[in-house]
């Protein structure tokens, strides 16, 4: 975030960066046993998270 990464998180750390809208679906995640960083909104585990949250407007 910001250029700096931050953690480790647990899930209701997660949840509450998401909820603030500081964890977007292209804020880049990483957890043990995945090959590299990914966008939050592509890892199944963090699906729920952004549910009710819409996804960024197109470019202008």
């Amino acid at each position: 975030m910001n250029g700096q990464q931050q953690g480790p998180l647990d899930r209701g750390g997660l949840v509450r960066l998401a909820s603030e809208g500081t964890l977007t679906r292209q804020s880049l995640v990483w957890r043990n046993g995945m090959p590299q960083w990914a966008p939050a909104g592509e890892v199944p585990e963090l699906a729920d998270l952004f549910a009710h949250t819409p996804p960024p407007m197109p470019p202008a």
